[in-house]
């Protein structure tokens, strides 16, 4: 839970000194995270990764609102789900990881107070990883 406010003097759109919004006035923020590795293989040098992250947050402020008051409304709450499978192989002098990361599993698209960022739907990434 948090606030994000600024004080404003005597100005011809309000009549006293207030606190008002700034954009980035949300009010709250909730991320949980979980994941479990399993140990694999003759050797037990190789894991199997299950990994998931949610998002669920109070958006940005609208500029424009109908009172007027620049910020005075929110855009509808943020909310994504993150999922990652890797699997991670251990050799004597290298290791190699594949991965396939999906973000926003849910296919959620969230609002902006910016017109020029659109939210993307799943967005698919692979990795393969190789260190020496």
């Amino acid at each position: 839970m948090y606030q994000s406010k600024y004080k404003v003097p005597f100005s011809w759109m309000i009549t006293e000194k207030k606190w008002l919004n700034t954009r980035y006035n949300g009010s709250f923020i909730l991320s949980i995270t979980a994941g479990k590795d399993f140990t694999l293989g003759k050797n037990k040098n190789n894991t199997l990764s299950l990994n998931a992250r949610s998002i669920w947050a109070g958006n940005n402020r609208k500029e424009v609102t109908e009172s007027g008051i620049p910020f005075d409304e929110r855009l509808a709450n943020y909310f994504r789900v993150d999922t990652r499978v890797a699997y991670m192989r251990n050799k004597d002098k290298y290791a190699w990881t594949l991965s396939l990361d999906l973000q926003n599993v849910t296919n959620k698209i969230n609002e902006s107070s910016n017109p020029q960022i659109n939210s993307a739907g799943i967005l698919p990434y692979l990795l393969y990883k190789v260190e020496f």
